[in-house]
């Protein structure tokens, strides 16, 4: 009985010992795996992230809503009135910039070849191809709602600027913003990723729909009412489909012309 009992135990032990080898290759060929879809996406999203962080930091977009951007001055530099607000509080600044950089953060890491902390693993080809057009559209219409606005602002700065993106939506600029953090979040997820996009949505849905729209309603009047009650906050039916028709165009094309994902070993 002795000898039948530690026959036994090592069973079980040589049993844990070959699940424990059987895990452990197996979270290496994932790893393997969302590493090589990473290097495979990096491209597009370093492109993406670059475009944003130049629009950023060179277009600033005047808001005195956004403790962010009256950080960075804009709002001074567009001839308004920061003393009613007051300096942003280093608080106020940095519950602006949190979301942005869980949005960002984990797909550099991933780019750049780093173990991503609590990833949720490779997307499936389907969701890719709709998060590289997501990203593309995004990123093509941020530069575009942003030039718009600046001209606007150049151009006749007491008017509504209600042409180009802004015919279709109140507030392409902030959709744009969502967009992009919604691609990079299903391009390469995580759980950052993922709290980052959903913080950030709620952050400019309360700065937009609150003090943004009502010095806007204060300074407009009726110009704004009309407008408001004529283009939805997001986009309309019609706006969206189209955006989803051209989400899966480009989503296609950028899929198509990516090289394969290459596994080590397989070079």
């Amino acid at each position: 009985r002795p000898s039948l009992q530690a026959a036994t135990g090592e069973f079980a032990s040589l049993l844990r010992r070959a699940s424990a080898r059987a895990s452990a290759a197996a979270r290496a060929a994932d790893a393997a795996v969302s590493a090589a879809h990473a290097v495979r996406v990096r491209g597009p999203v370093f492109a993406a992230l670059g475009l944003h962080a130049a629009l950023l930091l060179l277009l600033p977009i005047p808001s005195e809503a956004s403790s962010l951007d009256r950080a960075l001055g804009t709002a001074r530099a567009a001839g308004k009135q920061e003393e009613e607000e007051g300096d942003p509080s280093p608080l106020s600044i940095l519950l602006a910039a949190a979301p942005v950089l869980l949005v960002a953060w984990p797909p550099l890491l991933a780019c750049a070849a780093r173990p991503l902390p609590l990833r949720l693993g490779r997307p499936p080809e389907l969701v890719q191809t709709g998060a590289l057009g997501l990203l593309f559209l995004s990123s093509a219409l941020s530069v575009s709602a942003v030039l718009t606005l600046r001209t606007c602002l150049a151009t006749a700065p007491h008017s509504l600027c209600t042409h180009a993106s802004f015919a279709w939506s109140r507030n392409p600029i902030c959709v744009c913003s969502v967009g992009l953090a919604l691609s990079l979040s299903a391009l390469l997820p995580s759980v950052a990723s993922a709290v980052g996009t959903v913080w950030l949505a709620l952050h400019l849905g309360r700065q937009v729909g609150g003090p943004e729209e009502r010095r806007l309603a204060e300074a407009f009047g009726e110009s704004w009412r009309s407008y408001a009650e004529e283009v939805p906050a997001v986009g309309s039916l019609e706006s969206l489909a189209i955006a989803a028709l051209l989400i899966t165009g480009c989503g296609v094309l950028l899929h198509a012309l990516l090289p394969a994902a290459v596994l080590p070993g397989e070079a």
